[in-house]
């Protein structure tokens, strides 16, 4: 058997080979067909399939608060307490932020993502220290954070494996002792590098909501019960403020289950493009499969006389298969290598919303797929042809005729081109909806023009720059820098970029009223950077040099703010505070508009 399979094998090459164009051909439609099913299959893999890299993890949920609007929000710090206090359906709980500080002390100065996690975030996710300990008792009580721990791949890239004995960084500002080394691969919150204590930074404000929540459930009690019990609580609790914003105090918490928190967003469009390169396959297959039919046509006499000669139908239908399994085999080679370019490509330039970005690669799982798609492609488009092209009845091929033209002017052959105008349509009209809707993306007005402006994060080290008055100094003269140069037309500093994401928002007191009030989001900026992004004065003036710390304060509003609070009015000389808990100005100072 095997030496007649090695002989199918030889003759199907020889074939291929003396057909270039044809076999080039499908190769190149094979390859593309299974690359991109297993580049999307490694993607949707790692994404959506793939297990958290943690004990347990379908135990993990992530706690938020629902507000009064129907909507979710972070958690508000004292609810967390009381939350982890009185909570019976989570044997652990941990609330934790994120945020991008310099680190010095390393070999170069770093700019990356800092956590702060409180004292059970060690426990919810039972970990293990690569290296030391991590962050004990005294350390998450203490007002003055000195101790932190440092992800895996920060203590070999930057430190460069060091005994941590004594290596000491400096981490916002602070001093801080390297107490401990993350183990390998672990990556929470996405992105961090450096985890702290959280409870030096929490407060006593209800409607504060700046923490995010993680807790491991108990495993006696059901998913939906947990969250019965922690929305109940919520209500409770929140009573306690009755003089409270209702606008910014929680009404309910909402549970998650971490898996659906972190990958939720990711799984429709996934879904969606491998759904569309299951298309692009069976385009791809039921072209070459017309094609063999066509083929046909020129060898119905080789078939028919090698029947003649003896050859049962199906030893010939085997050699034809094999044809087809060569061409799937080397076009599914051929895909692995376009897979294995297009994930690592994937690597650099996909977008950093996706999760789990970094674990995407072709492994043995993908290989597995790929060689299963590969072997179905072989089937889908070979087993007809050979079994239509080796029926019975062929005898006037002997003499002369074309035979078995039926093979491709009969109603399979209708259907087989008609299937593939029909998938290539819907691919087209896909394609150009997608194709719409990213122009529509790229077209949106976002009340800015960010072409030629360079936006850089810049954190100031307190231990350099120990007032607000240092730090606004090192501002100025970085500015004055800046504009001096030829290359630059204008510079300015912004507390957040430009359609960058959520702003910081608050309750603001209007016209001197502090019973009149608005809900608006805000930013701190210079005059700079109103002109950097060319962003238009319509009314009034910028801030400018009289407009110094001891001068009378003064804001710039957005049209639709002017608009929404003052209608009809002239917002020139009108009057607000600095919004909600973050007041820039004590004892409710008003500024002018």
């Amino acid at each position: 058997m095997w030496s007649g399979v090695l002989q199918d094998v030889q003759y199907a090459v020889r074939t291929l080979w003396r057909s270039p164009g044809f076999t080039l051909a499908s190769l190149l439609t094979l390859a593309v067909g299974i690359g991109a099913n297993a580049a999307i299959f490694s993607v949707t893999y790692a994404v959506l399939l793939k297990p958290l890299p943690y004990d347990e993890p379908d135990g993990l949920v992530e706690l938020l608060e629902s507000n009064n609007r129907g909507g979710v929000m972070a958690v508000a710090w004292p609810n967390f307490l009381d939350w982890h206090e009185e909570a019976r359906s989570y044997e652990g709980m941990a609330a934790y932020t994120v945020g991008r500080s310099t680190v010095l002390g390393a070999d170069r100065p770093i700019r990356t993502a800092i956590a702060s996690v409180s004292e059970d975030f060690w426990s919810v996710f039972r970990l293990a220290p690569a290296q030391g300990r991590f962050l004990g008792p005294a350390e998450h009580t203490t007002t003055d954070p000195s101790a932190v721990v440092v992800g895996h791949s920060f203590w070999q890239n930057e430190l460069g494996s060091v005994p941590i004995d004594d290596v000491v960084l400096e981490v916002s500002g602070r001093r801080v002792q390297v107490v401990g080394v993350m183990p390998p691969d672990f990556d929470f919150p996405s992105g961090a590098e450096v985890w702290g204590a959280a409870e030096p930074h929490g407060n006593t404000s209800r409607t504060s909501h700046n923490w995010r929540v993680v807790a491991r459930m108990n495993g006696t009690t059901s998913f939906e019960v947990a969250e019965e019990e922690i929305d109940a609580l919520t209500k409770v609790i929140v009573l306690q403020e009755p003089d409270a914003d209702p606008d910014f105090l929680a009404t309910g918490a909402d549970a998650t289950p971490l898996r659906e928190r972190l990958v939720g967003g990711s799984r429709t469009p996934l879904l969606l493009l491998l759904g569309a390169a299951c298309l692009v396959l069976l385009v791809a297959c039921t072209n070459i499969a017309s094609t063999l039919l066509a083929r046909g046509t020129t060898r119905a006499r080789e078939l028919a006389i090698r029947s003649s000669l003896g050859a049962e139908r199906g030893r010939i239908v085997r050699q034809l298969l094999t044809e087809s399994v060569v061409l799937a085999t080397v076009g599914g080679l051929a895909g692995i290598a376009l897979a294995v370019g297009l994930t690592r490509l994937l690597r650099v330039i996909g977008p950093a919303s996706l999760p789990r970005l970094d674990e995407v690669a072709v492994d043995a799982r993908v290989l597995l797929f790929a060689s299963a798609v590969a072997a179905g492609a072989a089937l889908l488009f070979g087993l007809y042809p050979a079994l239509r092209l080796t029926r019975d009845g062929d005898s006037d091929a002997l003499r002369g005729g074309r035979g078995n033209t039926l093979g491709h002017r009969g109603p399979i052959w209708r259907i087989l081109v008609g299937t593939e105008v029909a998938l290539a349509l819907v691919l087209l009209a896909g394609s150009g909806l997608l194709v719409r809707s990213f122009q529509q993306i790229l077209a949106e007005d976002i009340g800015v023009d960010g072409d030629d402006v360079a936006a850089v994060e810049v954190s100031l080290s307190r231990l350099k720059y120990e007032t607000e008055y240092d730090q606004a100094r090192w501002y100025t003269e970085l500015l004055a820098e800046l504009e001096a140069s030829p290359a630059v037309r204008s510079a300015g500093l912004l507390s957040e970029r430009p359609a960058g994401g959520t702003l910081p928002n608050g309750r603001l007191e209007l016209d001197g009223d502090l019973t009149k009030t608005t809900i608006a989001g805000y930013v701190v900026a210079s005059s700079g950077a109103f002109e950097a992004f060319d962003i238009p004065l319509l009314r009034g003036r910028l801030f400018g040099p009289q407009d110094g710390p001891d001068d009378a304060h003064v804001v710039v509003v957005s049209e639709g703010f002017a608009n929404a609070t003052w209608p009809g009015e002239d917002p020139i000389g009108k009057q607000v505070t600095g919004g909600g808990m973050d007041n820039f100005w004590e004892d409710r100072m008003f500024a002018t508009v």
